[in-house]
């Protein structure tokens, strides 16, 4: 049994904490039912002072331990085949270093916390890591929502298969619908269950501007390039 003051763990049968010294269970017997219902309280008690429980298992954080991982990204080239037969078609066996021209690698390292529940197993993202890689789902989502929002501007303009337009305006929805729903999968609740309201109210309103303004800028990128 753990205290619902403190966090610290007790025998069963105690009646104070030994931590804290807070009454912690009443004198008189429980039946199995009732301390099943005292333990899920302690747990959520526990949770709440912590600020970490399972979403699966409703395990404290005493049962919840940070693990951190690194996604390591490398973009560019060592070295160009292209280049370098080319090279060796003109200058012959020298040619070959024309191959490392212009060759660059580049890095990119990316830390994300997540936890890891020991009763049960369940792995999901912290917060904080959910928000991150949200923010950055977000302008990739804008970004492509730019183009495709620049196709549906040329259909306006020039009316065309409407079930093209339709299919295309169903892609920019599905793509921020999933931004909200890889949120909740990686951290295992619902967006405004895990947000604070002012986490929630900016969140919500960084989200509605970089969408619409995705969306107008790409349908007057395309009226204005065919105009």
């Amino acid at each position: 049994m753990f205290c619902k003051f403190c966090g610290e763990k007790n025998p069963d049968e105690a009646v104070f904490c030994k931590k804290c010294g807070k009454k912690i269970k009443d004198e008189i017997a429980l039946s199995d039912v009732e301390n099943n219902k005292v333990q899920k309280t302690e747990i959520s008690n526990t949770s709440t002072i912590f600020g970490v429980s399972c979403p699966q298992c409703s395990a404290g954080s005493e049962f919840c331990h940070p693990v951190v991982k690194t996604n390591v990204k490398v973009t560019g080239k060592f070295y160009d085949i292209c280049d370098g037969c080319c090279g060796y078609i003109l200058l012959g066996p020298v040619g070959l270093l024309c191959g490392a021209c212009g060759s660059s690698v580049k890095t990119k390292t990316r830390n994300e916390t997540w936890w890891i529940c020991q009763r049960c197993g369940k792995e999901f993202m912290s917060k904080q890591s959910a928000l991150e890689r949200a923010n950055v789902s977000m302008w990739m989502a804008a970004l492509y929502t730019l183009l495709i929002g620049s196709c549906i501007g040329h259909g306006i303009e020039e009316p065309g298969d409407f079930w093209f337009d339709a299919i295309l305006v169903l892609i920019i929805v599905g793509l921020w619908i999933s931004i909200v729903k890889s949120f909740e999968d990686r951290t295992g609740r619902k967006l405004n269950d895990l947000l604070t309201y002012d986490e929630s109210h900016l969140f919500w309103l960084k989200y509605s501007a970089i969408c619409a303004g995705s969306i107008t800028l790409g349908l007057l990128w395309g009226i204005n390039t065919i105009g």
